[in-house]
């Protein structure tokens, strides 16, 4: 403080008057006042300071309420997406076993329809086959009837032209008997007409009437030269006919025994197609039955893959809707000591992995292919993969499954 008025060693030295001291107190007194102010200014600032850390130190408190609660549902939700994680691996392998069977279904659904069309061409085949045997069958039938047909008319005419030689035969007999008669009268005429020539030499001599029997039998002599005429005209005759009719009977009987030959020879082939016949018609019975199984199994199978389609449905559903929950729970906030990238190739064990803290790619990308075992020739190709990574996620951590081959491949110099 200052020293009080008129005290001694106040003054100025040197004797300074009292205007002086005055100009001096009153001087010291405004900056009294001033640093009064000043303090009641630092005394405000401070009560400000201090609501202002009580406000600080309740949103501190509030904030770290706030934080643990976070915490907590950071907790939970990575325990969700955990969880639907693992739940939307086991539908990708549940899909992945489904596509399996679907394709091992429609394989043995292929395999099905190409048999069903190869025992339709087979069929078809074998109809076609049978239509030609019928048609052939009908064809010997008919040539059979045909020839049965021509064999009972030849039967009748031969048994005709046996009637009519039977008939020329007691003709010929009875012309022959006719002509031996006529002979022995012809010679029993010579004989009498000898006679009556050697008893007209004889009797020249005799009276009227001996002459008028000489006309007497030279008529009957004439008579009997006439019948006589007649006779071996008829005889020739007879001859010719019965010449025709021999030659007639030979060549029915020649046609005959060619039709029996060409029936004996068309009974193996007749027998052959009926037996071809038979074995046919048994194979088609058998081809509709193997059809019918074969249209059985191809229902049974078309249910199987209908129940697979059904099954695949069912899990590419649940699938989505894995998807979609974890699309809805969001990404979750990252910790320190979170993954930022996860790349699990295939093949290779250890995945490769990118920490928040990691900034030098190359690096981690060098000690990864030490760890594994790989070439140190794949690590420009595989930092380029991780940096397309960070630069196209939407959200972090990400987790992906690669080939390093393809890596390697695309995204290679």
């Amino acid at each position: 403080g200052c020293p009080p008025r008129g005290a001694p060693g106040g003054g100025a030295p040197g004797g300074g008057g009292p205007a002086e001291s005055e100009a001096k107190v009153a001087q010291e007194q405004r900056q009294l006042d001033r640093s009064l102010d000043e303090h009641a200014g630092l005394a405000v600032q401070r009560d400000a300071a201090l609501a202002r850390l009580r406000v600080a130190d309740e949103a501190k408190a509030r904030a770290a309420e706030g934080r643990a609660a976070s915490a907590q549902r950071l907790e939970e939700e990575q325990g969700s997406r955990a969880s639907l994680s693992k739940r939307y691996e086991e539908l990708q392998e549940e899909h992945e076993a489904a596509l399996l069977e679907m394709k091992e279904c429609q394989a043995r659904v292929r395999e099905v329809a190409q048999e069903l069309e190869e025992g339709r061409r087979l069929r078809v085949a074998e109809e076609a086959s049978c239509l030609q045997l019928r048609r052939r069958h009908d064809d010997l039938e008919f040539e059979k009837q045909r020839q049965q047909k021509r064999h009972e008319e030849l039967a009748g005419t031969l048994a005709s032209l046996r009637a009519l030689i039977s008939d020329g035969a007691g003709k010929h007999a009875e012309l022959a008997a006719e002509r031996e008669a006529l002979e022995r009268s012809q010679e029993e005429s010579v004989r009498r007409l000898a006679e009556a020539a050697k008893e007209h030499d004889v009797e020249s001599c005799l009276g009227a009437e001996q002459t008028v029997a000489v006309p007497v039998l030279r008529a009957e002599l004439e008579q009997l030269s006439g019948r006589q005429r007649s006779c071996s005209e008829a005889r020739a005759r007879l001859a010719e006919e019965a010449r025709r009719a021999a030659g007639a009977l030979e060549l029915e009987a020649r046609r005959a025994e060619e039709l029996g030959v060409r029936l004996d020879a068309v009974a193996p082939a007749q027998q052959e197609l009926q037996r071809k016949h038979d074995a046919a018609v048994e194979q088609l019975q058998g081809l509709e039955g193997e059809k019918h199984r074969t249209s059985v199994q191809k229902d049974e199978l078309l249910a199987a893959l209908s129940t697979e389609q059904e099954a695949v449905e069912l899990a590419r559903r649940s699938k989505e809707q894995a998807k979609r929950a974890i699309e809805e729970a969001g990404p979750t906030q990252l910790s320190a000591g979170d993954v930022l990238i996860s790349v699990a190739f295939r093949g290779v064990p250890q995945p490769l992995e990118l920490m928040p803290w990691d900034t030098n790619l190359e690096a981690v990308v060098t000690k990864w292919l030490t760890a594994t075992q790989r070439s140190i020739r794949l690590q420009p190709s595989v930092v380029r993969y991780l940096t397309h990574l960070e630069e196209t996620a939407e959200a972090f951590p990400v987790r992906v499954e690669a080939s390093l081959l393809d890596v390697h491949e695309e995204f290679a110099l």
